[in-house]
């Protein structure tokens, strides 16, 4: 309930719609190239091992490992397959997965190579989960350029900071704060414990690791920023900054949807704020104070 945690929050609880303008043929031709060019998957392999009962054992090993001498050990690839006894709706766990129409999975279907979609009677879980990732990274590539959000009437509830956010005992990830909103505070990395410390030790008034209930639309799936941070110092006192911590700045070792969702959260933070809440990828506290000051 801190005022100043107040005043950022009350800037970007709204939540947003965005619509999306892209050619769906240009899209199509590119997760067609893509999974021609890229999908694999290995067919079933076995490891075969012979060997021998030693001359000397005992009822306590007469099961274990330790009574075998093992001699010979190979791997052969099963070039026959069982047919599957589920049944699987290929067409629509892709829409699903890709959130595009069914149409659509079904013209790309239909223009893969007849050898890459052989592969999928191999294994077909792995198939259409390594097709919808192929189909969402070119889906990333192609509709940034096109999107636009739009601000809604609704807004995130307080509650979401209290509700199923803090369950359960603390492990070690847990460290305890004085600028956070909570007591302590459950870290997901390394990276983000440092992070955290420095703001602790920083020029901030009040910070909040977000909630998993706090989430930005995009079209690749929807997109939950790390931090949100008002800071207090002559030069940019109560500068609002929603951070994202990325261990690497390097853009070649963001994936492509990674990539995406950050420009649309950029797209939704300007729509909401203007540049009042600033918005940006950091990999440390040093690199955020460079950017704002």
């Amino acid at each position: 309930m801190k005022k100043e945690f107040q005043d950022l929050w009350n800037k970007i609880n709204v939540k947003t719609i965005y619509e999306v303008d892209f050619d769906t043929n240009e899209l199509i031709e590119k997760a067609v190239s893509s999974i021609n060019y890229k999908l694999n998957i290995n067919k079933m392999k076995i490891r075969v091992t012979e060997g021998s009962q030693k001359d000397s054992i005992t009822s306590v090993s007469l099961n274990s490992k330790e009574s075998m001498t093992e001699s010979i050990s190979k791997v052969e690839v099963v070039e026959d397959f069982a047919p599957s006894q589920i049944e699987y709706d290929l067409v629509g766990e892709l829409t699903r997965d890709t959130g595009l129409t069914r149409k659509t999975i079904i013209d790309i279907l239909m223009k893969i190579s007849p050898e890459k979609f052989e592969i999928y009677k191999y294994n077909p879980e792995e198939f259409i989960r390594k097709v919808a990732n192929l189909i969402n990274s070119e889906k990333a590539a192609t509709v940034i350029d096109g999107i636009t959000y739009h601000k809604t009437e609704q807004k995130y509830s307080n509650d979401i900071f209290t509700i199923n956010n803090v369950r359960g005992e603390l492990g070690e990830n847990a460290i305890d704060v004085k600028k956070h909103i909570y007591d302590f505070l459950v870290t997901d990395s390394k990276n983000e414990t440092n992070f955290a410390k420095k703001l602790e030790s920083g020029e901030v008034t009040v910070y909040a690791k977000l909630p998993n209930g706090f989430k930005i639309p995009t079209p690749v799936g929807n997109y939950n920023p790390d931090w949100a941070i008002v800071f207090d110092n002559p030069t940019f006192k109560y500068v609002y900054f929603i951070a994202e911590t990325k261990g690497s700045m390097e853009s070649m070792e963001l994936r492509d949807v990674e990539k995406a969702k950050i420009e649309c959260a950029r797209r939704h933070f300007k729509c909401l704020c203007n540049d009042t809440v600033k918005y940006d990828v950091v990999d440390s506290y040093e690199s955020l104070i460079n950017l704002i000051a």
